[in-house]
């Protein structure tokens, strides 16, 4: 038979001393343990206590005890279940369609953390409290297969693990560049290509008249993960030669289509940025936009048709020749883990 761990020597010795209740049991391993049992004993016992973030709990100023209480590790949820302080360190896994709630991350502290696994074939939203985030957005979406950790700051929530391979949610960005939109017919922008003189670089954009608003337009069938919300954009430009008055206003517009709806539709409202340039055959890359509303009622998985324009006649709009524009940068919120 083993001994028990801790040995009375050990724990009369930390409670004289107020030391660390787990101090006795590294003391029994730095002296000597007779038994193999005795070293599993020493182990399993230890493993009880938080050592660097580990797992379980400890019974502050009250010494070491007699018996350890030895909490759950592993546990399985299957229906709506609320996080509270006993769970740190725990793995969770989790089966069928529900939330798993968090309490306020200021209850819970800085530190504290828990791995959730999905091992059914349903939807777990991690859901924080209130106002909190999670990886900056307001819940996350744990789908078949998925496992991430959660770590609280005291004040909110973030991510780390393998998330099942899945593609991070939030926000993604998408390049489209000139040469994949089209001109329109009436007042539309004009494609061009260049040859930069020096090293014989070759450049494609569409070129954006300094008197007259002119349009080209693009199209995006947005993935089933897309959240159905708001877009913003970057533009990135250039401009010609010109000795003075360098500012440009970009804007864009878009419309959603889904399965049958007619493509003769308003568009939504528009969004500008303002951006400056200032050198010849330069590249510049505006702000990122406020939030542009797609007309129409937008869903994941819809026909996305965008129109960027150039507003010539706005009062910031200085530029006395060409704005060539060498693409968009398109960003986007993604609230799945894939496209299924």
């Amino acid at each position: 038979m083993g001994t028990t761990l801790p040995s009375d020597a050990s724990r009369d010795n930390c409670n004289s001393s107020g030391d660390d209740p787990k101090q006795a049991l590294l003391d029994d391993l730095y002296n000597g343990l007779g038994t193999l049992n005795d070293l599993k004993g020493a182990l399993g016992a230890l493993a009880q206590y938080d050592i660097g973030g580990g797992l379980g709990t400890e019974t502050k100023g009250a010494g070491i005890p007699d018996k350890l209480e030895v909490s759950s590790i592993n546990t399985h949820k299957i229906a709506q279940y609320t996080v509270v302080a006993t769970d740190r360190g725990k793995f969770i896994t989790a089966t069928g369609t529900w939330s798993l709630l968090l309490t306020a991350a200021a209850t819970l502290g800085d530190g504290f953390k828990l791995r959730i696994r999905n091992t059914g074939t349903g939807t777990i939203t991690i859901d924080p409290n209130s106002t909190e985030q999670i990886n900056g957005e307001s819940t996350y979406k744990l789908e078949k297969g998925a496992g991430v950790d959660l770590l609280c700051t005291g004040s909110e929530w973030y991510l780390t693990g393998d998330a099942g391979h899945a593609i991070n949610q939030g926000k993604h960005s998408i390049w489209i560049p000139a040469n994949a939109m089209t001109a329109q017919e009436t007042s539309g922008a004009e494609p061009a290509t260049i040859e930069l003189p020096t090293n014989d670089v070759m450049v494609n954009t569409m070129d954006f008249d300094p008197t007259t608003a002119e349009y080209a337009q693009y199209f995006i069938r947005m993935p089933e993960s897309w959240n159905a919300g708001t877009v913003t954009f970057k533009p990135v430009w250039s401009h010609p030669a010109t000795t003075t008055n360098y500012g440009v206003v970009w804007d864009l517009m878009a419309r959603g289509l889904g399965d049958g709806d007619a493509l003769d539709v308003a568009w939504g409202s528009s969004v500008s940025v303002i951006d400056t340039g200032g050198t010849t055959n330069d590249l510049y890359q505006g702000d990122e936009s406020s939030g542009v509303t797609i007309g129409g009622t937008p869903a994941s998985g819809d026909y996305v048709q965008y129109r960027v324009a150039r507003l010539a006649a706005s009062g910031s709009d200085t530029l006395a020749v060409d704005a060539r524009l060498h693409g968009v940068l398109l960003y986007l919120t993604i609230d799945e883990k894939d496209d299924s």
